[in-house]
């Protein structure tokens, strides 16, 4: 079973936090009529700060379950390097790409949107592109390879490099 836990970004103060590590086991994660708020409080039951509320225009954000291959845990937000394996046929692709980890609404799963569209010439007449890559469910194997190389909050300029 994964753990469950969330980091969040505090747009003014221009800092993620991590209420797990950084207030446990003294801080509060609530949810009230479409609005959530992260609070720290001390031992004694006295109110500390208030780290991020999404009335103030703060982000929210889930522990996807795995870590990238330097043991670093991957977050929604995160910016992270892949390498893939496709398999098409007798031909294998190897793929590279950085993309966004975020979650599908619709499909419910952790994904990778590849910043740059992955595009390659396999053979005169077949191509391969990819745009999202599914794979943060069980399909996450030994044919991918994940590093976190930033996030969208603290290096926003890394998307605009790619």
């Amino acid at each position: 079973m994964r753990q469950i836990k969330f980091r969040c970004w505090n747009k003014s103060r221009k800092k993620m936090y991590y209420p797990a590590d950084q207030y446990a086991p003294a801080f509060e994660l609530a949810f009230s009529e479409g609005f959530w708020g992260v609070n720290a409080w001390s031992q004694g039951g006295e109110w500390l700060d208030k780290v991020a509320h999404s009335e103030d225009g703060d982000s929210l954000m889930q522990f996807t379950g795995l870590t990238d291959k330097n043991g670093k845990e991957i977050y929604e937000g995160d910016l992270v390097k892949a390498n893939w394996l496709v398999e098409l046929g007798i031909t294998e692709l190897d793929c590279t790409g950085i993309g966004i980890v975020e979650w599908d609404e619709n499909n419910p799963c952790f994904y990778l949107h590849l910043i740059k569209p992955y595009k390659s010439g396999i053979q005169q007449d077949m191509t391969y592109e990819e745009t999202d890559l599914p794979i943060f469910n069980d399909g996450y194997d030994e044919r991918y390879s994940f590093e976190i190389i930033g996030n969208i909050y603290e290096t926003p300029e890394l998307l605009s490099k790619q």
